[in-house]
């Protein structure tokens, strides 16, 4: 990262992917980035004396050529052309075997929950004719009526109407 501001890598990535062919960057864990040039072995002549030709791949004896369905096993092994043979006998029908799973009949289904209360009727205020409650004055009404229409008009109560 740079000496900056505003720290910003000394190589972005555009940067790394517009290297020259014979530039390479170095990657090591726990040590900064090594900017290195790519060394062509084929084309120095003081490397090429370190190439080597390719080994001479020769089977070992008794052992299968590459290619073969089952490689490094030996030729006369009694394992190399065996198949095995389905089992005898129908496995459906076997007694050991549970079958499929099945579960026994669920019952019905019961109701655990406390019903909801019926709410058809619920602002239903009740009969009229009910005369259980406390008598209600009918001149209260008329009382609370008359002093909502005189509390405007009264000047000693400083409301300023």
């Amino acid at each position: 990262v740079s000496r900056q501001e505003t720290a910003r890598p000394l190589l972005t990535a555009g940067e790394i992917m517009q290297l020259p062919t014979a530039d390479e960057i170095v990657l090591v864990s726990g040590c900064p980035p090594i900017r290195a040039k790519k060394i062509r072995y084929f084309q120095d002549r003081r490397l090429q004396k370190r190439v080597l030709p390719p080994p001479q791949q020769s089977a070992p004896s008794g052992v299968s050529p590459p290619g073969s369905p089952l490689p490094n096993q030996p030729a006369g092994s009694s394992w190399a052309n065996l198949i095995a043979a389905p089992a005898a006998g129908n496995d459906d029908a076997d007694n050991a075997n549970g079958g499929p799973r099945r579960e026994p009949e669920l019952p019905e289904h019961e109701e655990i929950a406390p019903a909801p209360p019926d709410r058809s009727q619920e602002f239903d205020l009740g009969d009229d004719s009910d005369d259980t409650g406390p008598p209600i004055q009918p001149s209260f009404d008329q009382q609370v009526r008359n002093s909502v229409r005189q509390a405007p008009l009264d000047p000693a109560d400083r409301l300023g109407m």
